[in-house]
């Protein structure tokens, strides 16, 4: 806040002048001290409020970490474990039931169900087909190709507006004569006589068109007299829209509905490819994987199975179109041997067989497989709680001890405290009475050496080969213990948070709470408003004093400057009458 000081800002005085406006800023300034001292106060509150939410922060996440260590998983986890002479034949899962042992296994490979188009798909061209028309596997270059007849080679111009006939027509022009006769088109090929006398070869390394690659004939050679045919000519265009992408049998119904094993794959011929349906049906629930063979010109259904694979038309006629219609042969079933015990699958994977574990076979061989309780989640979750809690312990310490933000903070005071006794105290919650006299202590989580007592040391501590060996003796301890903690540690956390979660649900009856660092923050705003207003209204008031000071030195120069009129007046009069 500042001052208009304008205008006059002198007083004359007998002995010469005083500047008022310097004496108001320096009295304003005087007044203003008491608000400005404030301003340190309001840090401080403001400091306050943001190490309750600091505390808040890292409570919430000690509570993650607690509903993460007591979840039924931490203690039903099982890890297996290949070994033998075939490491690599099988990968293994195990859940929750399995049976731990180990097994000795040795498999086989299967072969999936496969179902291909019974011929090529795409309809084919005629000799006078432009080779710009989209009926190719691939667009035709404009440019040259060679052919050589014995000694005698010859480049022959390609235009994309030209025909299959016009480049036909094109190498007997280059030659001279008819050396390839009989051209026609059949069964989707371009068939021919060599009838130059000579071997004819088809290309060479420096053609600039690819019309010999596309056709299929680049680098053929025909003997004399012998007849000659192109690669397919005619392929269906995968990136075009079904009603317009070349099929020999025209897809023509706009909506259509093909299934496969029972999973109906719907398509719009006019907006969607026959990419766009391959992706809807390997996407889609009917266990095959759908691809497209460019030499062939066929669609290939592979299935995830031995079982056979079926395929039907419901609207429309795309199946047909594909040339892929009815049941295929079946595959060849994986087959296993566990512990001299056989059997089959129709897939490489085996669920249950062993309980709990699922394999899966990748290569024919034997080999030796483990399963074990797994001691790795535990001992994460353990360390994670850990760390979790560590990080509050010592913030409310630094918060709390001698020179701290909060040093006599009452609410947060015991809360270090009571938290580690929480941990390290017995009467947990919910554990089984023979363990009802155990603390975490007897299974490896303690505070320090033998002897420290709860709440004096500055972090917990993890002895995890005692941990590990506590659980692989009695897993239902391990279990009841650190349940039991995290349940009773949750719920004190939920009264400082107001975070509930599945180890302290809300009710009805807490359904309101308002968690204490909530409530702390909640004070120290309000602290925080109080203390802005008290030092406003202490600005307002210098700001008041001082537009007063102003004003009454305001008076005193228009009354100096009255009188000096009228002074200057008697001067002038008594100089006239003199």
């Amino acid at each position: 806040m500042s001052l208009n000081l304008g205008g006059m800002q002198v007083v004359s005085l007998l002995s010469g002048t005083l500047d008022y406006s310097q004496i108001v800023q320096q009295l304003y300034q005087v007044a203003r001290q008491p608000g400005d001292a404030l301003n340190q106060t309001i840090r401080t509150l403001q400091q306050k409020k943001n190490d309750w939410s600091n505390i808040a922060s890292l409570a919430s996440k000690l509570q993650d970490a607690l509903v993460a260590l007591a979840d039924s998983s931490t203690f039903t986890s099982f890890a297996t474990t290949v070994g033998g002479e075939d490491t690599s034949a099988i990968t293994a899962s195990a859940s929750t039931g399995a049976a731990p042992g180990t097994y000795n296994i040795t498999v086989n490979l299967g072969s999936p169900a496969t179902f291909t188009s019974s011929a090529g798909i795409g309809a084919a061209p005629t000799l006078s087909t432009q080779l710009s028309s989209p009926v190719f596997s691939q667009p035709v270059i404009a440019g040259y190709v060679t052919v050589t007849i014995g000694t005698t080679s010859k480049t022959i111009s390609v235009s994309t507006t030209d025909t299959i006939q016009d480049v036909i027509n094109n190498i007997n022009s280059a030659f001279g004569s008819t050396v390839i006769s009989g051209a026609a088109i059949n069964g989707n090929q371009l068939t021919f006589t060599n009838n130059s006398g000579q071997a004819i070869i088809f290309g060479s390394a420096g053609d600039t068109s690819n019309f010999f690659q596309v056709i299929g004939l680049n680098g053929v050679q025909v003997s004399a007299g012998s007849n000659g045919a192109s690669g397919l000519l005619g392929h269906v265009q995968l990136t075009t829209y079904l009603q317009s992408a070349n099929f020999a049998i025209s897809v023509t119904e706009r909506n259509g509905d093909i299934k496969i094993n029972g999973v109906d794959i719907t398509y719009n011929a006019q907006t969607d490819t026959l990419q766009a349906v391959i992706n809807r049906i390997n996407s889609s629930a009917a266990g095959v994987t759908a691809s497209y063979n460019p030499l062939t010109d066929t669609i290939t259904l592979t299935s995830k199975t031995s079982q056979p694979i079926t395929v039907s038309d419901v609207t429309g006629n795309l199946a047909a179109a594909l040339n892929i219609s009815g049941t295929s042969q079946a595959g060849t079933p994986w087959s296993y041997t566990i512990n001299g015990v056989s059997g089959t699958s129709a897939g490489p994977t085996v669920n249950n067989v062993i309980p709990g574990v699922t394999f899966t076979i990748q290569s024919a061989g034997s080999c030796t497989l483990t399963v074990s309780q797994d001691t790795s989640t535990l001992t994460k979750k353990v360390q994670d709680f850990v760390n979790a809690f560590n990080s509050l312990y010592n913030q409310l310490q630094t918060y709390t001890q001698k020179g701290g933000d909060l040093q006599g903070d009452a609410a947060m005071a015991q809360l270090a405290f009571k938290y580690m006794n929480d941990v390290l105290s017995n009467g947990l919650p919910g554990v089984a009475p023979q363990y009802a006299n155990l603390t975490v202590q007897a299974i490896g989580i303690n505070n320090g050496a033998v002897g420290s007592a709860p709440g004096t040391t500055n972090s917990l501590q993890v002895d995890t080969n005692k941990l590990v060996q506590a659980f692989q003796n009695d897993p239902n301890e391990v279990q009841f213990l650190l349940t039991g903690m995290a349940t009773k540690l949750n719920n004190d956390l939920v009264n400082l948070t107001g975070q509930f979660n599945s180890l302290t649900p809300i009710t009805s009856s807490n359904m309101n709470l308002v968690g204490i660092a909530q409530a702390e923050q909640n004070m120290y705003s309000k602290m925080i408003n109080d203390t802005l207003q008290q030092q406003q209204t202490i600005y307002d008031q210098a700001q008041a004093e001082a537009q007063q000071l102003m004003f009454q030195f305001q008076q005193l120069q228009q009354f100096q400057a009255q009188a000096a009129m009228e002074l200057a007046a008697l001067r002038g009069l008594f100089a006239t009458t003199g």
